[in-house]
């Protein structure tokens, strides 16, 4: 069987950032892109792990980030509340 030939760093390429006048408002918000974040992709493991996003957006694509079963099923619910509440909200402001 053929190896795979994964990069498992940074990507080439960075995400864009927005205009100045919208510099608090990215593309790409940290609770749901946190690898975009400052992220540790040279840290270590622990580092690496359910790593939840810096303060900083620096817009690098790293692959090397890990997230747990629990990590990742919090973030569901989270979405999954976040939608319940903007669908709420659309039915409101449309009554």
């Amino acid at each position: 069987r053929h190896k795979p030939n994964v990069k498992w760093g940074k990507d080439r390429g960075k995400e864009p950032e927005r205009d100045n006048k919208d510099a608090d408002k990215h593309i790409r918000l940290r609770h749901e892109f946190p690898w975009f974040w400052n992220c540790p992709g040279t840290g270590t493991e622990q580092q690496r792990t359910d790593f939840q996003g810096g303060s900083k957006f620096d817009g690098a694509r790293w692959n090397d980030l890990h997230y747990t079963r629990a990590a990742k099923k919090a973030a569901r619910t989270e979405a999954a509340r976040a939608a319940t509440t903007d669908a709420t909200t659309d039915v409101t402001t449309n009554a």
